[in-house]
């Protein structure tokens, strides 16, 4: 074979040819954060791995490519021709004569790039000082294939080396990398600041910032500085949280993983315009400006727990992501979904009071189920093609991974999970792994098979539910296993099965039955109580005979149901009735018996179940909706009143979180006496007191006053969102912005998508207020429709951009909708939100279904209740 036509199947190849392999990169670059050009030269070392004419590498179409220059043992190599392949991002080094395998060589290039506006590569970000005059921040952003638009190199996880990088900057300004400085000069007026060269590590982990204007601070309390660098805050309170939480997190996990984290220093990063909540760069992890700092006198609970788990969640990725990396994004929940497992676990250790294990179950379990119960979905391994490697960073390589890793850890027991996941981080550490090498670690420790369980969970797509028949004669049931699909149509080539841990609850605790691993399987159980999938740590549904649902709710008000089970239970009852397992009158009469439920896990989803309800109802008959709300209403109002909303720090972190859902379903609903309080704490706090909304409550109450108030309130809010240098308030302003009634509002709110007043990562939050109601849904995708090449043009192609096609079309749920979204996009391109785009088409078509299904026999229900006349 020559090396052309070799050359031309790599191409066509999903991964890079293996003829040469990078150990050293030595990187200079000279970027000018005002014109946004920057200069570059690089120099990669390559090992020959067998003989070869050619070497092809990843160049983005954004990179000019000046010189390009191979030598080896000093001498140069002729190079016969350069092809760029910019379909595939690929560059071709074809040379006159062979390459020997066992060579080293040296691959170099001189190229200028530009600072792009998208997020992705090396790009600029600009937001507005304290002075009111704009500053820049120029970051880089690598996961996951985006490195190569930064600097030509081979840019696949597997494909480790060590870097070496200088940057040459303005004196005013700052810079960091992965690493500690090595030396900074000072040479023609710029400063060339070198970084010492990192471990072995993968290109998309590499990292660095330049800014005009950062504070600093940093703490000592571990053996490596630990130091944070933000653009917004010089507040010192903030960030001592945030170091503070470091240094607990990096001693845990050191000790968890038995493997001393490796670099000599960890920096946190935070800026306007990052497109992602963080990102683990290895050594310098960097944050979207409200995701890293926690001030506890503008955030709430809820903003604290969600900054806490994104520190933390990077922290993990140390480890597991970086030290340890996927071979390829075909392995991407190696690292996501243990990263999400890992941050939980660890909150569990640091905030016992936060009760993490019973939220998994209204979190990442519910996620996981929800998207993974779509044909469209993908299993937890996927190979992905290309373009595709962003759009599977989602609930299936978070949450559904990270519940399958809690299931195994919970059929093992924890300790000995932890130990297994130890001994693969130092099996594999500085090197690249296969989800098999992470079973073949548990299975030494736990002496268990636990690839024979696991494979199924992550190589199938979707989960199933459990079907159970009674037999009181004999104290049995059946339990018979099927796919769960939300539109309930499975065909029997789809319907697969799970290695199934039952879990069975009894008075007398947890039963230990032999797992399912056929479709049908009976066991004993005593009648007078049972449950199946104990605290909920197995992905499944199951479905009872009708009579049992009766026993399990006065179950549930007679102590025998934890948390977890009460939350699960209407989790899986809420998920069969929109597949059409049983009737939504049926779910509707479960919520009913749970009003006087004082916990925040099982309200989190009794409020879920009637969202999707109010979702797949959207767009039905008026007097259908009001009465859901005047339910709604009903269910929530008397634990308000018990609750209040009344706030101290002193209080239970859990009634806080109580108090606050209950709140914002009140103000959602329309309850007149909420809204009037909303109306007076915002007049208040529009006149100068700031005290008058506490942080809880804030998006409520912005939000309100934008529904029920004038173009007064929206201006004072969108004036806010402007001027404020508060992340917090930012963010609450951003969501509210899109829940005025009033069409020219709304076409004010969302000309902003299109101006340099919003940055695009900030796009996607902008459309959580049109969700509301249906006027503003379709207000939204018609404006979407005329203005889609702009808002494209604005979105990084990769991960941003599916998020914000989701939230665009995803409250469209109607047949006309439905079919109106088909045609859009059957004339527009779909590249990189093809998965997306079916997953949402498929979600609305089940919402179609559901409701014609049920029409009648939720205006049935109604009636019985006197919620509609």
């Amino acid at each position: 074979m020559t090396d052309l036509i070799a050359g031309q199947i790599a191409l066509r190849s999903r991964f890079l040819p293996t003829n040469v392999k990078p150990t050293h990169y030595t990187i200079a670059l000279e970027p000018d954060l005002e014109s946004r050009v920057y200069e570059g030269a690089i120099s990669i070392d390559l090992l020959v791995k067998e003989d070869t004419k050619s070497i092809t590498l990843n160049v983005h179409p954004d990179i000019d490519l000046i010189s390009t220059q191979i030598t080896s043992n000093g001498r140069t190599v002729r190079i016969e021709s350069l092809t760029r392949h910019a379909d595939t991002e690929r560059y071709t080094v074809l040379l006159c004569d062979s390459l020997l395998a066992g060579n080293e060589i040296q691959l170099s290039h001189k190229f200028t790039g530009y600072l792009n506006d998208q997020q992705n590569g090396f790009y600029r970000t600009t937001y507005r000082g304290e002075d009111g005059k704009d500053r820049h921040v120029a970051a880089t952003q690598g996961q996951p294939t985006s490195m190569r638009r930064a600097f030509p190199c081979f840019d696949e996880p597997n494909l480790k080396a060590t870097f070496s990088i200088t940057l040459a900057i303005k004196s005013h300004e700052t810079c960091a990398s992965n690493m500690d400085i090595a030396s900074e000069r000072e040479i023609g007026g710029k400063k060339h600041v070198t970084f010492n060269p990192t471990p072995p590590m993968s290109p998309y982990l590499v990292c660095f910032i330049v800014g005009e204007d950062f504070h600093h601070f940093v703490t000592s309390d571990w053996r490596v500085p630990i130091s944070i660098y933000t653009a917004f805050s010089k507040d010192a309170r903030p960030a001592k949280f945030t170091l503070d939480l470091e240094v607990k997190s990096m001693k845990f996990f050191e000790k968890a993983f038995q493997f001393k984290y490796p670099l000599p220093k960890l920096d946190l990063a935070s800026f306007p315009g990052f497109r992602l909540g963080a990102m683990e760069n290895w050594g310098l992890m960097t944050f979207n400006d409200n995701h890293m700092l926690w001030d506890e006198r503008t955030h709430g609970i809820s903003a604290q727990q969600l900054i806490v788990e994104i520190c933390i969640h990077e922290t993990a990725h140390q480890w597991f992501g970086d030290l340890v990396t996927n071979k390829t994004w075909d392995s991407t929940w190696l690292n996501e979904g243990f990263a999400t497992w890992a941050s939980l676990y660890a909150m569990n250790d640091f905030y016992p009071e936060w009760r993490i294990w019973e939220r998994f179950v209204s979190g990442e379990l519910a996620d996981g189920l929800s998207l993974d119960g779509l044909r469209s979905s993908h299993p937890i391994e996927l190979a992905a093609e290309p373009g595709q490697e962003a759009q599977i960073l989602d609930a299936i390589s978070y949450q559904k991974g990270s519940v399958v890793l809690r299931m195994i850890s919970t059929f093992i027991g924890e300790e000995k999970f932890v130990e297994g996941v130890a001994h693969y981080v130092n099996k594999f550490a500085f090197s690249s792994s296969l989800s098999s090498d992470l079973w073949e670690s548990l299975t030494h420790v736990a002496g268990v098979d636990i690839g024979s369980i696991m494979d199924p969970w992550i190589k199938q797509t979707g989960y199933p539910v459990l079907l159970v028949e009674e037999n009181p004669d004999d104290n049995t049931i059946v339990a018979t296993q099927h796919r769960y699909l939300r539109t309930g149509d499975v065909a029997p080539e789809e319907d697969m099965t799970w290695p199934i841990v039952l879990n069975i609850l009894t008075e007398d605790g947890i039963q230990s039955a032999p797992i399912l691993t056929h479709r049908q399987a009976k066991y004993s159980v005593p009648m007078d109580f049972y449950k199946i999938n104990a605290n909920h740590t197995g992905f499944f549904r199951t479905l009872y005979p009708p009579s049992r649902y009766l026993k399990l709710g006065e179950a549930a008000q007679t102590g025998l149901l934890n948390v977890q089970d009460r939350a699960g239970l209407i989790g899986d009852l809420g998920a069969l009735a929109a597949a059409g397992y049983v009737s939504t009158s049926s779910l509707l009469r479960m919520l009913d018996g749970f009003r006087h439920e004082t916990e925040i896990t099982v309200w989190r989803l009794i409020l879920a179940q009637l969202a999707a309800i109010e979702e797949a109802w959207m767009f039905e008959d008026q007097q259908i909706k009001e009465g859901l709300a005047k339910f709604l209403q009903s269910l929530v109002g008397d634990a308000l009143r018990k609750s209040g909303w009344e706030f101290s720090r002193l209080e239970d972190p859990k009634q806080q979180q109580l108090k606050v859902a209950l709140f914002s379903a009140s103000a959602g609903a329309g309850s007149p006496r909420i809204i009037e309080a909303c109306l007076k704490m915002f007049q208040k706090y529009i006149a100068g007191d700031d005290e008058a909304i506490d942080s809880n409550l804030r998006l409520d109450v912005f939000a309100t006053a934008i529904e029920y108030g004038s173009a007064k309130e929206f201006g004072s809010i969108l004036n806010l969102f402007f001027e404020s240098s508060d992340y917090g308030i930012k963010s609450d302003c951003r969501k509210a912005l899109g829940r005025t009634k009033e069409p020219k509002l709304m076409k004010k709110a969302l000309d902003l998508l299109i101006s340099d007043r919003i940055t695009p990562p900030d796009m996607n939050y902008l459309l959580a207020g049109f969700w509301h109601r249906r006027e503003n849904i379709s207000t939204l995708w018609n404006w979407t429709k005329l203005h889609w090449q702009q808002c494209m043009k604005r979105l990084p192609s990769d991960i941003p951009r599916p998020y914000f096609v989701k939230g665009c079309i995803q409250g469209c749920s109607s047949r006309a909708g439905y079919e109106d979204i088909k045609q859009f996009f059957e004339n527009n391109p779909t590249t990189g939100i093809d998965l997306v785009l079916a997953q949402v088409l498929e979600t609305i078509k089940a919402n179609v279904q559901w409701v014609e299904r049920d029409r009648e026999d939720v205006r049935a229900w109604l009636e019985e209740h006197k919620y509609i006349g």
